[in-house]
């Protein structure tokens, strides 16, 4: 199965594209899409807006494509899980297509810079496993690399 996670906000342009994948055969097996608060609702794929977690669809999928969130990022990450990640360049200055660029330097993930590439995207993740990156601290190494794109930050006084 292929879980696709777009966290809590909306991300139209990939749940559409996985959609039409799926509609034209070009993804193998089952595709369940977390939607978020988008507009978009699949007509090929299984879908839900939210749950309490995450955890019992990432047990059962064999590969999540997801957003560029730290937050998924780094859980996937941990659990060593198959992913590609997708940066929703319309939030924030494009953050995600930065964040996912160091990660990839950092750790070697696969993302996806353009939507017309996921299929190959998600066909070398499925053959190139990556492994839990254990005794190693992932949500320190994401801080430490949040730091350095932030202006250094001085306490605020009397707040």
């Amino acid at each position: 199965m292929i879980l696709v996670t777009v966290g809590t906000c909306g991300f139209d342009a990939l749940i559409q594209t996985v959609d039409e994948l799926q509609g034209k055969g070009r993804l193998d097996g089952r595709v369940v899409c977390q939607i978020g608060s988008g507009d978009y609702q699949p007509r090929h794929c299984e879908y839900f807006r939210y749950e309490p977690t995450l955890q019992p669809w990432y047990d059962k999928a064999d590969v999540v494509i997801c957003h560029g969130g730290t937050g998924t990022v780094r859980e996937l990450l941990t659990r060593g899980a198959a992913f590609v990640a997708v940066a929703n360049t319309s939030l924030s200055g494009d953050h995600q297509s930065d964040f996912l660029a160091a990660c990839e330097k950092e750790f070697g993930i696969c993302w996806c810079r353009r939507l017309d590439d996921l299929p190959k995207h998600v066909e070398w993740v499925r053959a190139h496993r990556p492994p839990a990156i254990a005794g190693r601290h992932v949500a320190d190494d994401i801080k430490r690399y949040l730091d350095r794109l932030a202006p250094s930050r001085r306490p605020v006084r009397g707040m």
